[in-house]
């Protein structure tokens, strides 16, 4: 994992940038209703929120990923699968700011609707 104040000052980054909009690279093609921005984006937020509190405590690879699976239940089972990409997409890169390279299936299993149960994450 990279430092906790480098991984602070990236989620930060993370945090302040506009979220949905389209993305070209990505093929996402942005939000088909403008009035899901401000709740999908307050919900990106308060997961890198709690990305921040866990680097700020030096928690550790299984920290966030409790913190993952633990954010994911905000979002509605009922988003539409380009949501659910940008979603996960925000996802990975909050774990690239603190250096994890997986979420052990995390993201899979709420993406696809697979619930794989994680017990182990919980120690």
């Amino acid at each position: 994992m990279i430092s906790y104040d480098k991984a602070i000052e990236a989620l930060q980054q993370l945090r302040a940038a506009r979220k949905f909009d389209p993305n070209p690279l990505t093929f996402y093609p942005g939000l088909p209703d403008e009035r899901l921005r401000e709740p999908l984006t307050n919900m990106v937020n308060e997961s890198i929120d709690t990305f921040i509190a866990v680097a700020r405590n030096k928690g550790k690879e299984i920290d966030y990923l409790n913190a993952i699976q633990e954010c994911l239940e905000q979002f509605d089972e009922d988003i539409d699968s380009e949501e659910k990409d940008r979603i996960c997409d925000y996802f990975e890169d909050m774990m690239d700011a603190v250096g994890i390279d997986s979420s052990e299936g995390i993201l899979d299993a709420w993406r696809y609707g697979v619930d794989l149960g994680f017990p182990y994450l919980e120690g």
